[in-house]
């Protein structure tokens, strides 16, 4: 749970794991729970009621195909990358291949949108760029 906390900015007090309908002990190895490299596990999170939840509205531009909007129902303390995954889950594009920008910024991966002070309806824009093979 420490590691989601670092990666995801998710606190420690606000994850529970579930694996098969039981919610997992710290106290407990993996083995006990018969946890296998293919297993899913499930990460349940209860923010504080006093956080609010805020719309983004995404401007998609794609290669030169047009301008798409895409609304993403977030919270203020989503990490840049959880909303990366959002996009690839919605849109198809790989997270690799996204670049995000908000007011002429670049958009890290490991900070929270509240560090950018997105708001309500706040335009992100996606670029997609592609690595250049040696």
């Amino acid at each position: 749970m420490k590691k989601i906390q670092d990666k995801e900015g998710i606190l420690i007090t606000e994850q529970t794991l579930m694996f098969e309908d039981k919610r997992l002990r710290d106290d407990l190895t993996l083995d006990y729970y018969n946890i296998k490299p293919d297993s899913f596990l499930e990460l349940r999170v209860q923010h504080p009621p006093s956080q609010s939840t805020i719309e983004i509205t995404l401007k998609v531009l794609i290669d030169n195909m047009g301008d798409k909007m895409h609304k993403f129902d977030v919270q203020p303390w989503t990490t840049v990358r959880n909303l990366m995954d959002k996009i690839h889950h919605k849109v198809g594009v790989p997270v690799n291949e996204q670049l995000l920008l908000f007011k002429g910024t670049r958009l890290e991966k490991d900070k929270k949108l509240s560090e950018y002070d997105i708001n309500n309806g706040s335009p992100i824009y996606l670029l997609k760029h592609y690595e250049k093979s040696p």
